[in-house]
């Protein structure tokens, strides 16, 4: 007989992502990394990134620095 375990991560009593393991730490980790990929929507079935000509024609500006946390003017 083997042990398994199954783990849901929730936030506020919406589940995000679930999976089993072989210990209470895999499981975790698993449901973890679910979560995240439905977060994200990058299921497995999902079909590839496009990554031809399309993408080379989109204006990119190298000059432009990202902004900083601290010029970010967020709530405490």
């Amino acid at each position: 007989m083997l042990a398994v375990y199954y783990v849901g991560i929730y936030s506020d009593k919406q589940l995000l992502g679930k999976s089993a393991g072989e210990t209470v730490t895999i499981a975790e980790e698993m449901a973890a990394r679910n979560a995240l990929k439905n977060l994200m929507g990058t299921d497995d079935g999902r079909k590839p990134m496009k990554f031809d000509s399309d993408l080379s024609e989109i204006p990119l500006d190298f000059s432009r620095v990202n902004p900083s946390l601290k010029s970010l003017k967020l709530p405490r």
